[in-house]
């Protein structure tokens, strides 16, 4: 028999970023300033239109939680003519 597991893994990481601009910036703008950096490198920056963004620091969760679930296929029992049940 094989058992099959869907697992989620959570944490709470907190990611660092400075952005400069010359103009006023919506939610989407911000968002999208967000991208132009690589969260792998520390200090990496990304211009966009006079935008520029700074990829600071990543504060790692020490609180993550596992969930899982064991999919599991039951065999079916099925009582024959004259069987007890």
């Amino acid at each position: 028999m094989k058992y099959k597991y869907k697992i989620t893994e959570e944490s709470v990481d907190i990611r660092h970023f400075e952005i400069l601009s010359d103009k006023l910036l919506e939610e989407e703008d911000i968002l999208n300033a967000m991208c132009l950096v690589d969260i792998g490198k520390e200090g990496d920056t990304g211009t966009d239109e006079g935008v520029r963004t700074t990829y600071q620091y990543t504060e790692y969760g020490d609180d993550s939680k596992v969930n899982y679930h064991r999919e599991v296929k039951k065999p079916m029992l099925k009582l024959l003519d004259g069987g007890k049940s």
